[in-house]
């Protein structure tokens, strides 16, 4: 019986072309019910990771698959330019006095 580590075994076995070994970096993840599961711009672990599903052409929000080199793993493709900012400015406060 050999020992291998994971780099070793992926390597030997040849049969996990797309497995990681990191997780992914969300937008915000909370346990239990709540969290935005896509993937985060720093995410390092998910992006451009995963296998090209011939029965899939687009993610969970109907964004094309993939906007990169390759699929992201998970339900949702990173998508650069994200949401636009708030631009909305700030109301300026009332009631104050300068003496």
């Amino acid at each position: 019986t050999s020992l291998y580590t994971y780099t070793n075994w992926k390597s030997a076995c040849g049969c996990d072309d797309h497995g990681v070994a990191a997780d992914p970096s969300f937008v915000s993840w909370v346990q239990g019910d709540g969290g935005d599961f896509h993937l985060s711009f720093s995410d390092a672990a998910a992006q451009d990771r995963g296998a090209a599903l011939a029965e899939f052409s687009d993610d969970y929000d109907g964004n094309p698959r993939p906007q990169d080199s390759a699929w992201d793993i998970g339900a949702y493709e990173y998508i650069a330019s994200g949401p636009l900012p708030d631009t909305t400015p700030p109301v300026a406060p009332t009631g104050l006095m300068v003496e």
